[in-house]
């Protein structure tokens, strides 16, 4: 068996967030770090081996309580282990990295605050922003994602008439990535349909010096940012706003 070097995290406070503290070996109630099970995955793609270490797992039933939180969020590893076996490094929320200099250590000592002591990171959205499912493209491939809505946009693509522009809705996923998403594929969280069966017309006006398109049942504006030959590559089949059905334009 070809050697795989290990890579072990420690399991309250890098993988189970640990925001409520501790609440017993079994009791695991917290949220997974935002980002480890990726880190985690693409570790194990490289070819490390991934060890995930706790005290919980002194006992059957804290072992068993790491190894369902792992399952039920998702996060595969080699092995859980009660003590820290031998490895490259160790990625605990509680260490300090020591370089040598023993000049210093008392001080990182003194001043030491793990990151869940410490300003908690902001994983809400921002405020005004509305939540959102939406698609986007990616490697040929068409992605679903839920995130936060901060404007339209546009891009760029050569279409078989020519190049040109075409409208995105620009959405922020719950890791703080934007993406170009597909305009017609936004479904806002925040509100109830009103128009489910309503069908309507995209009307094209320059009221605001530039071509934009708005909705004959809500009224709803979106910019439409194409040439005169694209104009059908911009009138989408739904108003991403109340739903409704466009039949057509005026």
């Amino acid at each position: 068996m070809s050697y795989k070097p290990t890579v072990v995290f420690d399991f309250d406070g890098v993988i189970h967030s640990y925001q409520s503290g501790w609440q017993g070996a079994e009791n695991v109630p917290d949220p997974v770090v935002p980002g480890i099970k990726e880190a985690i995955d693409q570790l194990r793609e490289l070819g490390y081996k991934v060890v995930v270490v706790s005290t919980r797992c002194a006992s059957a039933a804290g072992m068993g309580a790491v190894r369902k939180y792992l399952r039920d969020n998702g996060i595969e590893v080699d092995d859980v282990m009660a003590e820290k076996p031998p490895a490259l490094c160790y990625v605990d929320d509680r260490a300090l990295c020591f370089r040598g200099n023993a000049e210093v250590l008392v001080e990182q000592v003194l001043k030491f605050r793990s990151w869940t002591e410490k300003t908690p990171r902001n994983d809400a959205g921002v405020s005004g922003l509305r939540q959102c499912k939406a698609e986007y493209w990616e490697n040929g491939k068409r992605n679903r994602m839920t995130g936060w809505f901060h404007r339209w946009g546009a891009d760029y693509e050569e279409f078989e008439t020519g190049p040109g522009n075409f409208t995105t809705a620009i959405v922020e996923d719950d890791h703080g990535k934007i993406r170009h998403c597909i305009a017609d594929s936004v479904v806002f969280l925040d509100r109830t349909v009103e128009h489910p069966d309503a069908h309507g017309k995209w009307i094209i006006h320059t009221e605001h010096f530039a071509p934009y398109q708005r909705c004959s049942v809500c009224g709803f504006e979106m910019p439409l940012v194409s040439s005169e030959s694209d104009v059908e590559l911009c009138l989408y089949r739904h108003c991403p706003e109340c739903t409704a059905r466009m039949d057509g334009d005026e």
